[in-house]
């Protein structure tokens, strides 16, 4: 859903605010990105919609279309090559062009650039799956643990389980955004890469101590909503045991830009995983804020938290999901899949 004001007046007003509508800038093109060789047919990517602040700072957005097949089979034997794993497969809706962009410009020329993509998303969670040919990882859905215990109590041994249980297929990708900075490659970067160790931080960024993002600001109701759209990148229900979601909310007020980030994982009956990264930024100033926080608990751990353990609460489109998520326990440790907060200088 995109909401971009669009009276007359309120034209004027955005203008002696600073901000205009944009309408002209390139989304990105799945077909181009996955190097398909046949184009002719593949729909051109939907018209991108954005704003800008003073020609300084500019925000776009998309949603795509989901893969056609030629480019779900282009970026599935992408990912078999990149993980070294065979059988792999996407998620059922990939909506390869969907993308959140975030472009301050200094002297005309973009200078830096955050954004989240569909295909860097799912691309961060295919290179995490090298290594794992022939070996069970991630999570199992409760079917699948029901009948191992079967399995274990007749004195069968191990049972053959299906072959998504030989990669992550809950889809639950580390990817954070992508930076591009003037005269340097574009980097997918991954949560692994914002705290591996105390005072570690992804490129252009620094570690904080505590976060930076002004949250009075974006619960100020009487501030008007310029722009606002909610992106997915991806999305799969898991073969009816649960879903998937991947998906990008940007926000902008008068006085400050938000973006949240989220890949949000439930498997019925086993567990519940939430992947966040948060940005905000305030006008005509030089720092742009991160945090990052993985949120992760096992369905038998909701009552003790005190959160519904009904199926129905944890589908994304109830009204409560989203609170209770911030309820989930943190994933701590010494892996960077943790907590951070972080700060980049334009």
């Amino acid at each position: 859903m995109t909401s971009l004001i669009a009276s007359e007046k309120q034209q004027e007003q955005l203008l002696a605010l600073g901000f205009k509508p944009v309408y002209d800038v390139p989304a990105p093109r799945a077909d181009d990105d996955l190097k398909s060789s046949d184009k002719a047919d593949k729909p051109a990517p939907p018209a991108p919609c954005g704003i800008s602040f003073r020609d300084n700072v500019l925000i776009s957005s998309s949603q795509s279309p989901i893969l056609t097949h030629e480019q779900d089979t282009a970026l599935t034997n992408e990912l078999v090559t990149l993980s070294g794993l065979s059988g792999i497969a996407l998620p059922e809706c990939m909506y390869g062009g969907s993308h959140v962009s975030i472009e301050f410009v200094r002297s005309g020329v973009v200078h830096k650039s955050i954004s989240w993509k569909a295909l860097d998303s799912i691309r961060e969670w295919g290179a995490k799956q090298g290594g794992n040919e022939g070996a069970e990882v991630g999570v199992k859905s409760k079917g699948a643990l029901k009948w191992e215990e079967k399995g274990i109590s007749k004195g069968l041994g191990d049972i053959k389980l299906s072959d998504e249980y030989r990669y992550d297929w809950t889809f639950s990708s580390p990817y954070i955004h992508t930076v591009t900075t003037t005269g340097v490659a574009a980097e997918a970067i991954t949560a692994n890469a914002t705290a591996t160790t105390t005072g570690s931080a992804p490129s252009a960024w620094t570690r904080l101590s505590a976060s930076g993002i002004k949250f009075p600001l974006l619960m100020d109701q009487s501030a008007p909503i310029l722009y606002f759209n909610d992106v997915r990148l991806y999305e799969d229900d898991l073969h009816d045991v649960g879903d998937t979601l991947a998906s990008c909310k940007v926000r902008v007020m008068p006085s400050c830009l938000y973006v949240l980030y989220r890949n949000f994982v439930r498997v019925d009956g086993v567990m519940l995983r939430a992947r966040d990264t948060r940005v905000f930024h305030e006008f005509a100033t030089d720092e742009v804020y991160m945090d990052v926080a993985w949120r992760e608990v096992n369905w038998e751990g909701l009552k003790a938290l005190g959160l519904p353990v009904d199926v129905k609460s944890w589908r994304a489109e109830h009204s409560d999901c989203n609170r209770n998520i911030g309820k989930i326990p943190l994933v701590k440790g010494g892996t960077g899949e943790e907590t951070g907060h972080f700060v980049m200088k334009l």
